[in-house]
C-alpha cells in the first residue's frame, strides 16, 4: 500500500487531523453523496495511520466496534500513552523492534492488545531523554483506559469501558460509513 504524504491526505480530506502548520484548506464545492461518505471512511482510515482497505473491514465488522478495535491495536495504544510524538513514529518504533507487550518483542503495529497487558519500551538512553523532554514540554493527558508510568516507560491497557474515553480528532459515526463489497 502506498503511502500518501500527510500534507495530500489533509487537502484531500479538508480536515488537519494531525495539526499540521502551513496548509491552505481546500474551498468548499458541492459534493456528491458517495464523495461525503468515502470521505467520512478515510477520515477515519487516515486518523490512525495507514490501514489498509482490509483490515478496516475486519475491524467494521467486529461486534466490539470500529473505535474500540483500532483502539486496541498497539500503534494506537504506545501513542495514546504518549510514548511517541505521533501515530507514525508510534509504528516505525514498534517495527524496529523497541516495543514489548508482556515481555515479548512484538514487530506488528496492528498486534491487538488484550485487557491487562502490559507495553514496554526498549531501555534506550537517546530515546529516553527525548521521550522524557517531550512528556515534560506538554501536557499530557492519558485516556482512562491506560495506566501508564513514565519512570519505566510501561503502560498497563485496561481496556475501554465506553465509547466516550476515546480521544478522536474527528469522530465519524460507524453507521454513516458504508464499505464497498
Amino acid at each position: 500500500m502506498k503511502i500518501k504524504s500527510k500534507y495530500k491526505v489533509t487537502k484531500f480530506l479538508g480536515k488537519n487531523l494531525w495539526n499540521l502548520r502551513g496548509i491552505a484548506m481546500r474551498r468548499h464545492v458541492r459534493l456528491s453523496n458517495y464523495r461525503v461518505l468515502l470521505s467520512l471512511k478515510n477520515t477515519v482510515k487516515r486518523q490512525y495511520g495507514p490501514i489498509n482497505e482490509k483490515q478496516f473491514k475486519s475491524y467494521f465488522n467486529r461486534q466490539q466496534g470500529i473505535y474500540r478495535s483500532i483502539e486496541s491495536r498497539l500503534d494506537s495504544l504506545l501513542y495514546r500513552m504518549h510514548l511517541s510524538r505521533s501515530i507514525f513514529n508510534s509504528r516505525q518504533d514498534i517495527v524496529y523492534g523497541l516495543v514489548y507487550v508482556n515481555g515479548a518483542k512484538i514487530t506488528s503495529p496492528s498486534y491487538q492488545v488484550n485487557k491487562g497487558d502490559i507495553i514496554q519500551m526498549k531501555p534506550c538512553v537517546h530515546l529516553h531523554k527525548k521521550l522524557v523532554s517531550y512528556v515534560d514540554a506538554r501536557k499530557v493527558v492519558v485516556p482512562s483506559y491506560i495506566e501508564i508510568n513514565y519512570r519505566v516507560f510501561s503502560g498497563i491497557y485496561l481496556g475501554i469501558t465506553s465509547s466516550k474515553d476515546i480521544p478522536i480528532n474527528a469522530y465519524v459515526n460507524p453507521n454513516s460509513i458504508k464499505l464497498s463489497p
